[in-house]
């Protein structure tokens, strides 16, 4: 580099987000209803890719990604749906239960998934019984929400 020429800083800019068909977090999926036929279509070949991908790379997508699995009821299927799901693709899962967590002591819902942003949780799968508990999570983190006996099960459809 020549000593007499001015040094030239280059700016350094973040490229923007990519637009998401979500009304919240980008990546979450809290209802069937927000998919569209694309959408649906687009999951089912990305299944259909990841089941036929050697099992060495394939474990390899997720690799030290946390994801967290927040169970306000009990649910044997989903969870462990969820969690081998998760352990397949190579992320690493904390289940956080109502029994066994300050939820017990009365948490709230919120500050129990603010605290598991905090920690390091880079996804949230939510199984609540209340309708819209999901939305709650929507903001800090990418959630697929399991809620509510009166709504689509977007966990449901997307494991089954």
């Amino acid at each position: 580099m020549n000593p007499a020429a001015p040094a030239i800083r280059r700016a350094l800019t973040t490229p923007p987000a990519p637009a998401s068909p979500f009304p919240y977090n980008p990546g979450s999926l809290l209802s069937v209803l927000d998919l569209t036929v694309e959408g649906v279509s687009r999951l089912l070949v990305r299944a259909t890719e990841l089941e036929h991908e050697d099992p060495i790379v394939r474990d390899r997508i997720l690799a030290k990604r946390r994801i967290a699995l927040l169970f306000y009821e009990s649910s044997t299927r989903t969870r462990t749906s969820f969690e081998l799901a998760s352990k397949a693709l190579g992320a690493d899962t904390t289940l956080v239960s109502n029994l066994s967590s300050s939820i017990e002591k009365g948490e709230s819902l919120k500050d129990t998934g603010l605290t598991l942003r905090a920690l390091g949780a880079e996804a949230i799968i939510l199984r609540h019984n209340s309708s819209g508990a999901a939305w709650l999570l929507r903001v800090d983190a990418a959630a697929c929400g399991q809620c509510g006996r009166r709504h689509a099960r977007a966990s449901h459809a997307g494991v089954a």
